[in-house]
Order: C-alpha cells, then sequence, then structure tokens
C-alpha cells in the first residue's frame, strides 16, 4: 500500500516511522524536519541531550517523559527504523 503524509513535521515523521509502508512525504518547506532544527534553546526538542524537565513549563509532565524515553531511545529507535 502506498500511503501520503502531508507534514514532514514531528507528526508526520512519528506516523511515518510507525508505518510499515511505502510513503510519501508533502512538506512545504524546503526540507523535511526543518522546524525541528530550530530547538527553541533546549525546548520541544527531545533529542537535546542536555533538555532537562528544568527547561519546560510543566516540569511534573516533563519528568515522567524523560523517565520513559530519554534523547538516547529516541535516536535508537529512528536508527533502527532506518536501517
Amino acid at each position: 500500500m502506498e500511503i501520503a503524509i502531508i507534514g514532514a513535521g514531528a507528526s508526520g515523521l512519528m506516523l511515518g516511522s510507525l508505518l510499515d509502508e511505502n510513503i510519501t512525504y508533502f512538506e512545504k518547506n524546503k526540507k523535511i524536519a526543518s522546524k525541528l532544527l530550530a530547538s527553541g534553546n533546549g525546548r520541544c526538542n527531545l533529542l537535546n541531550v542536555n533538555a532537562n524537565p528544568e527547561c519546560y513549563n510543566n516540569k511534573q509532565f516533563m519528568e515522567n517523559v524523560f523517565k520513559k524515553y530519554n534523547a538516547i531511545d529516541v535516536l535508537n529507535y529512528f536508527n533502527n527504523k532506518l536501517n
């Protein structure tokens, strides 16, 4: 099956990584994931190895997120998907 995903930002790329199909991304920006590169000084970028709950407005929520997923886990997930 072929699938088209409109928007190649964080959500679109995550969805594509979960699907085991032939995927075509449609993105208005010149590069996919271009907004992910603008991390807001560590905020909104869970791949920033220096990020910690103190960087976020809802510290309690982010403590739970960081306990469950860290930057290395996320990188490993996507590396496994690419290989």
